[in-house]
């Protein structure tokens, strides 16, 4: 039996063709035991996306006090961050408050972020602690992509499914009174899926797309994501919610925001925010309420 090649892993050239397949199968947190030889080459690539979820998120940030420490290091590399995908929402609220309970996060601790993803169950209802995940809040940096995944029914003729939805859209408002108390984000996705679909692999059935043109105001710009935004996420058309939009600043919002915010006095608040739907129809769409 011929003898097994031996290649020393001071560089991956050797297994350039399949080593992004290895790469898979690493659990993320052994890395951090790897040679420094390669260390720094594996850890943007195998850092570039992190889902956090129950199952993973006390092994991923307890003990990250120091921000030049290892996993500091690691985590900095994180330029999407996916958070509740999979399904579990309370069990994970429940572990991010307790852990941040007893740590203090260093800050930023996603310095290189690019984009946040939401799980749609963070926003079922829930009875346990708050401070869901209020020590990953200063830790992205606009223009950071936000999207938010929801489960609503497209009608409410039925009083349980309005109920639902409403229920959901206030957890996701309170969420965003929290989240972007100090910054904006520039752009913000919200992907709607019918609760039947909910947890499956399943594309939704309705996406908004919010956009800020150029400088934020954040406490506007909040405004406009709670009071306008989220009441809006179903039922109207890209057009209508365009022409909505514009008759909305010209029947006195937009006085109103150049008088609280003076340095505004030029702006052409009617440009400064951009809204478009993405939609797919539903299957048996006339029955889905």
């Amino acid at each position: 039996m011929p003898e097994t090649p031996y290649i020393p892993l001071t560089t991956l050239a050797p297994i350039h063709e399949v080593h992004h397949l290895i790469l898979r199968e690493i659990n993320p947190l052994h890395l951090l035991t790897l040679s420094k030889s390669i260390f720094n080459y594996l850890l943007p690539k195998l850092y570039h996306t992190l889902p956090i979820d129950s199952t993973n998120v006390k092994q991923i940030l307890y003990g990250v006090t120091s921000p030049g420490g290892y996993k500091a290091q690691a985590l900095s590399h994180v330029k999407r961050l996916e958070i509740g995908m999979n399904g579990r929402g309370d069990p994970l609220r429940a572990a991010l408050h307790d852990l941040f309970e007893l740590s203090s996060l260093p800050r930023p601790l996603f310095s290189r972020l690019e984009h946040i993803h939401f799980g749609h169950s963070l926003w079922e209802p829930y009875d346990g602690p708050g401070g869901m995940f209020e020590a990953l809040l200063p830790s992205y940096i606009p223009p950071c992509h936000i999207s938010f995944d929801l489960c609503l029914f497209p009608t409410e003729q039925v009083w349980s499914n309005r109920d639902d939805n409403l229920s959901r859209l206030r957890r996701l408002t309170n969420f965003l009174l929290v989240f972007f108390h100090e910054k904006s984000a520039s752009h913000i996705t919200f992907r709607v899926f019918h609760p039947s679909d909910c947890g499956k692999n399943s594309r939704p059935y309705r996406e908004v797309d919010w956009d800020v043109q150029g400088e934020s105001k954040v406490s506007a710009d909040l405004y406009m994501l709670r009071e306008w935004v989220v009441p809006r996420l179903l039922g109207r058309s890209e057009e209508d919610l365009r022409e909505e939009l514009e008759n909305f600043f010209e029947n006195g919002m937009e006085d109103r925001f150049k008088f609280l915010y003076d340095d505004t006095i030029a702006w052409d608040w009617k440009k400064k925010y951009v809204v478009s739907v993405r939609e797919e129809k539903l299957e048996g769409q006339e029955i889905s309420e």
